[in-house]
């Protein structure tokens, strides 16, 4: 049987039937308008269960299009954990679709130790009936993720639980974000620099509590206040010159400048600032690091100070120049305004040498005062950090007091020997003298007693260095005429050796065994190379021994001379490049140290390779370098250091002849006309030697 809904149309009206009631009799209308009245009950009910139904349809395909749509994990889940609905998020990222999940548990999908805790949050859903909102974790192809889940019940009319429900949301980038911003947050916080943020009004925006050690104001009291609170007004013109670079987007590194703290002391400090921007690129403030570098730049100041006393020292300056570049370390160093130096007179009293920031009459009154005997071996510094504190002496401290000394220290200016004076530093209010402080005071007093010791024994020096230095000319000169005298004298036995051993060689040459001939044949050889050798220790003599007078020298005939002169030279190949510069020299030695360098040059080359030689001139400033290169054996760097001394041979004497003494004759040479002599080698490719003496002007 049909209900009546479905027996009526569902455009029926029911008011016709009322109408018509009127001319039907009384009884028959009676239940004709119970009928009407009966239909349009069920006709509006009829209307109402339609509308639910497109409403119901239309809610569903809100949450279909929601499920499919959402970039969120969204799933239903038996109370016994079996899934009964996933979306499509949920396949993407987890590989299942709706028909295989169905009736599989978090146990089937995931590992055991995470399906156990989904399972254990659901858990707590139904046990409390109660929506949860937990944090869970869930795997990916590129490791975990962090999900943020809100699970519910679902509800039957009679509100047993037959379901839950889930929401989760990847929170991964967004906890790292954290995690970053929070790494960061602790390291603006926790840095020993000064990090604030302002905005392009120069308003303070954030403060760190390195800010607040190096500028003395709390969070509270800059943030919202002006830059301009930390700059003195004599730079407020630096700020307008930063913010209009930042407003470039240029960033500002490095500034060493002064600021100052919330009591008005100034500091200094360097600064690194930089713009920040918005998420569209849009340049909203600035930050700036400013870090601490007062104490940087005193150790910079003290360093320049005894910088500039040890170069006073070292230049053997005036003593009283020294002393009062002693009195600007020490307050450099110390961060004083007074210093002074006393030292022992003659009647040992300590008088003052040098003073800074002291009145006449505490100088008088205090003169001859010393903290330590004459003759005490090992003073030790003695510091007063406050005069109203210390043990002292009625009138002295009376003195001190009216001079407005509060701390004072004394430091020792202790000799090889003998106790030679003080150094004094003194401050306007009590002062804790550091170590550090007494040991820059000590390195100064250090410097002073070099200088006084020296000034003492300068005159005795003096005169025992002229002393030692007559003795050793005169010693080189015996030496040198010794050397000349033997050489010479040398020179007539050896001829005869020579000229004997010669004759026999002629006169009885096929009557000698061949082994008593090739004895005498090297006696005729050794005593030829002896000769050399004389001559050569005699050219070294005279080099040494002649009076050198300098004078202007054209190199490019002198050294045209000597090729054309020396036979020798014939068979190598000698480029002269033109225009050698002229130079102030002894022609003579010249001449000599020329001629050795070009024999050299031929004689150390490889057989069978034709010697090529070049000569050139190099100007150096008020020098001219002259340089015979040549593409022989070469001289390996090691034994160049000792190529230009006496009887230096770097080859086997039997490769190539020579007896050691023709570069030391180049040097004896040069250095007589003031000059200097090298090599450049890299034992391989040939030499390039050089001699350097004055241009002329």
């Amino acid at each position: 049987m049909r209900s009546l809904s479905e027996q009526l149309p569902a455009t029926a009206n029911p008011e016709p039937l009322l109408a018509a009631s009127a001319t039907i009799p009384s009884g028959e209308a009676a239940k004709l308008i119970e009928n009407a009245k009966l239909y349009r009950v069920v006709h509006r009910e009829l209307i109402r269960q339609r509308k639910s139904e497109e409403a119901l349809r239309e809610s569903e395909e809100r949450f279909r299009a929601i499920l499919e749509n959402s970039t969120t994990v969204i799933f239903i889940k038996s109370t016994e954990g079996q899934y009964l609905q996933i979306n499509q998020w949920f396949t993407k990222l987890f590989g299942v679709t709706q028909a295989q999940i169905e009736g599989k548990t978090d146990f089937d999908i995931f590992p055991p130790a995470i399906a156990k805790t989904f399972r254990e949050n659901d858990l707590k859903v139904i046990e409390t009936g109660k929506a949860l909102e937990v944090e869970e974790v869930a795997p990916h192809a590129d490791g975990p993720h962090n999900y943020i889940s809100v699970k519910f019940p679902l509800r039957r009319p009679d509100g047993s639980i037959y379901a839950i429900a889930g929401i989760s949301t990847d929170i991964t980038e967004r906890k790292r974000n954290e995690e970053v911003s929070q790494r960061l947050a602790a390291i603006v916080d926790s840095s020993d620099d000064a990090i604030v943020g302002k905005n392009l009004e120069g308003i303070i925006t954030s403060w760190n509590r390195g800010a607040e050690r190096i500028f003395g104001y709390t969070a509270n009291e800059a943030i919202g206040k002006s830059i301009t609170l930390l700059i003195p007004l004599d730079r407020r013109d630096e700020e307008v010159r930063i913010l209009d670079r930042i407003r470039r987007g240029e960033r500002v590194e490095h500034i060493e400048t002064v600021r100052q703290r919330k009591d008005g002391t100034p500091i200094e400090i360097s600064l690194t600032i930089s713009p920040i921007k918005d998420s569209t690129g849009t340049i909203i403030g600035a930050s700036k690091i400013a870090r601490d570098i007062t104490e940087r730049k005193r150790a910079e100041r003290q360093q320049l100070a005894l910088y500039e006393l040890v170069s006073k020292v070292n230049r053997a300056a005036a003593m009283p120049d020294i002393l009062e570049a002693a009195i600007e370390a020490i307050c450099r160093c110390q961060n004083a305004a007074r210093a002074s130096i006393l030292q022992y007179d003659a009647d040992q009293v300590m008088r003052f040498k040098a003073w800074r920031g002291l009145s006449d009459e505490y100088r008088k009154a205090v003169e001859g005062h010393s903290p330590w005997r004459h003759d005490d071996p090992a003073p030790e510094p003695v510091c007063i950090d406050d005069v109203s504190q210390f043990p002292l002496e009625p009138a002295l401290r009376a003195v001190i007091s009216r001079e407005g000394i509060r701390a004072l220290a004394f430091i020792p200016l202790l000799g090889e020997r003998e106790l030679l004076g003080k150094f004094m530093v003194y401050y306007d209010s009590p002062h804790p003298f550091t170590p550090q402080e007494i040991r820059n005071a000590q390195t100064v007093a250090s410097q002073v007693v070099f200088a006084i010791e020296r000034h003492k024994s300068g005159e005795q020096l003096e005169h025992l260095v002229n002393q030692r230095t007559a003795s050793l000319r005169e010693a080189i000169s015996q030496m040198e005429e010794f050397s000349y005298s033997v050489s010479h004298d040398l020179r007539a036995p050896l001829r005869a050796i020579h000229g004997f051993a010669d004759a026999v060689l002629e006169d009885y040459g096929e009557k000698i065994q061949a082994e008593g001939k090739n004895y005498l044949e090297r006696i005729v050889h050794n005593s030829s190379r002896m000769e050399r050798l004389v001559n050569d220790v005699l050219t070294y003599s005279r080099v040494s021994r002649r009076e050198v007078q300098l004078e202007p020298v054209c190199l490019e005939k002198l050294v045209r001379d000597i090729v054309r002169h020396y036979p020798e030279f014939d068979a190598a190949q000698i480029v002269i490049k033109e225009n050698l510069s002229a130079v102030l020299a002894h022609e003579p030695s010249l001449s000599q140290a020329i001629a050795n360098l070009l024999n050299n040059a031929v004689k150390f080359v490889p057989p069978g390779r034709a010697p090529r030689i070049v000569i050139r001139s190099e100007q150096m400033e008020d020098k001219v370098r002259l340089w015979v290169e040549d593409n022989g054996i070469g001289i390996k760097p090691e034994y160049q250091p000792r190529l230009f001394g006496m009887f230096e041979r770097i080859h086997p004497e039997g490769a190539y002849e020579g007896n050691g003494i023709g570069l030391a004759i180049v040097r004896k040479a040069v250095e007589r006309m003031g000059g200097q002599v090298g090599v450049e080698s890299d034992g391989f490719h040939g030499s390039k030697f050089w001699i350097q003496l004055q241009a002329v002007n």
